[in-house]
């Protein structure tokens, strides 16, 4: 990421925010979480003084967010979450790994995902977003102006590398030995409390939908 696209996102909010929707997925019982992409901690803070988690080790590949979770965390480990786990440095077991707004960033996210799988105790879980390469803001100009364009942010953000469709996820958790056992839509104009989009957008099903959010376990 680009000094100016970090800096621009930074002062939007972009790292501060708790997403209410994916922490309402993490089961509650004060177990042991691992935070892939747990920028300035707000998830974990979240988490924890929720009771949701009773501990929170936290991956950050930037420094300058890392620093931020210092305290809140239990454990930071600072770097690309595959180098990683093949140095081994990351080493469980844990009850739970949340995965939000990170997979798609990931060059081989069904390897990390499986992987990451190898932490958890049996029927650990992962809860996650990941965006929804079908929506109507990628098809419709695609279909429209045979394009799309790459932006700093939403489903088309220049930093993702791989992107996903609801039944595409379902494959990438089943393949990493995961159970679906939740997968919530988050609809365009979700965060607003009226008007035409968020209504407009439910109506369009799956192609008004930004992002996808999810649980899933391992068998006991």
């Amino acid at each position: 990421m680009s000094q100016d696209s970090f800096e621009r996102r930074k002062q939007a909010g972009y790292f501060d925010n708790a997403r209410q929707e994916v922490a309402d997925l993490v089961p509650t019982g004060n177990g042991v979480v691992l935070e892939v992409g747990c920028a300035a901690g707000a998830m974990s803070t979240q988490l924890l003084t929720s009771g949701r988690a009773g501990a929170i080790d936290g991956v950050e590949i930037e420094p300058r967010l890392a620093a931020q979770a210092e305290g809140i965390v239990r454990k930071l480990y600072v770097g690309d979450v595959d180098s990683l786990l093949a140095e081994n440095a990351l080493t469980g077991p844990y009850d739970g790994v949340l995965v939000a707004d990170v997979l798609e960033h990931l060059l081989d996210p069904w390897q990390t995902l499986t992987n990451l799988a190898g932490l958890l105790s049996a029927g650990g879980w992962v809860v996650g977003s990941i965006p929804n390469v079908g929506s109507i803001r990628v098809v419709g100009p695609l279909v429209a102006r045979g394009r799309f364009d790459y932006v700093d942010e939403l489903i088309l953000d220049r930093t993702h590398l791989r992107f996903f469709t609801e039944s595409s996820i379902r494959e990438l958790l089943e393949g990493a030995g995961f159970e679906v056992d939740h997968m919530g839509r988050r609809y365009m104009g979700s965060t607003k409390r009226s008007g035409w989009v968020p209504k407009a957008a439910r109506l369009l099903g799956r192609f008004g939908v930004d992002q996808f959010v999810f649980r899933a376990r391992l068998p006991s």
